[in-house]
């Protein structure tokens, strides 16, 4: 995949990573790699893919919201655990007949290269020769889908456009979050524990950011209590963006800390809730 320059910065997806770039983009990440954003506007849930068995599907559209008149790029996320055999592709016709497609496929520098990813694995609604995003007004159908399997779900998306729609929180500390998984349980049989571990119910979903207190009027203070979206990019050596990770319908709390003397006043999310969580990783040019 070979996102042009012209495209990738309205989209999610970041700009692909170029060979010579692989020594930047594979160590691990330092958590002050990740810069935070966060968006008034909210994500709006457009419509439903779901599969009966793999290389179908039936695509349900969201009566409740409508793409933005003007048009957006859409973003597709895997609802649940993806298992394929093979790349997913999704095919749907958008604006009248417009071709549109979004495929899920390990990165080539990953040692992973399996067809299945996590809950909230996501990436943009492109072109055909996916190397550049679409604009949409409508989604008419789905025209097919490769791959995925019996009762694998998506979800099409309208996120808060990127970067115009997003304000930096600066100076930020730790931020810590969870994937909304689902915790394993186990089933006793009998004197045996845990003969049968099934997949429970997921775990509650936590986004908490901390930052330096800058005073009431900006930064984290003006989210206290309403909803938004928030958004952590994960800038390897601050050069090369390497994840992008979107927290819809995010409601946050503060707590204020102003230590003694000269001590760094703090403010933190001590509380935090999101609905879903999709991520987005930089592909391979």
């Amino acid at each position: 995949m070979n996102l042009t320059p012209e495209y990738f910065m309205s989209l999610y997806l970041p700009a692909a990573i170029a060979a010579n770039d692989q020594p930047i983009i594979l160590p691990p990440y330092f958590g002050g790699e990740f810069a935070a954003y966060a968006s008034h506007k909210l994500a709006k849930l457009i419509a439903s893919i779901t599969q009966s068995v793999s290389n179908a599907g039936t695509l349900t559209d969201n009566a409740a919201n409508a793409i933005s008149a003007a048009g957006a790029n859409l973003q597709v996320v895997a609802v649940n655990y993806l298992r394929s055999s093979a790349a997913c592709v999704i095919e749907l016709s958008v604006n009248g007949g417009t071709p549109a497609k979004a495929r899920f496929a390990p990165v080539t520098r990953a040692a992973d290269q399996s067809f299945n990813f996590q809950a909230g694995y996501a990436t943009d609604l492109l072109n055909t020769g996916l190397t550049a995003g679409v604009t949409v007004t409508a989604v008419d159908s789905l025209t097919s889908i490769v791959g995925g399997g019996q009762n694998v779900e998506f979800a099409i998306y309208e996120l808060p456009v990127w970067p115009d729609d997003y304000f930096l929180i600066g100076c930020t500390t730790a931020k810590n979050f969870n994937t909304k998984g689902r915790v394993a349980k186990g089933v006793d049989c009998g004197m045996k524990t845990d003969a049968f571990v099934k997949r429970g119910k997921t775990k509650p979903a936590n986004l908490t950011i901390s930052q330096k207190f800058f005073g009431m009027g900006d930064g984290l203070a003006r989210l206290d209590g309403g909803k938004a979206t928030c958004m952590l990019r994960g800038i390897k050596d601050w050069q090369l963006t390497g994840d992008v990770l979107v927290f819809t319908n995010w409601v946050p709390t503060f707590a204020n800390d102003l230590p003694d003397g000269d001590g760094e006043a703090m403010q933190s999310s001590d509380e935090g809730k999101y609905e879903e969580l999709l991520m987005f990783v930089a592909p391979d040019a």
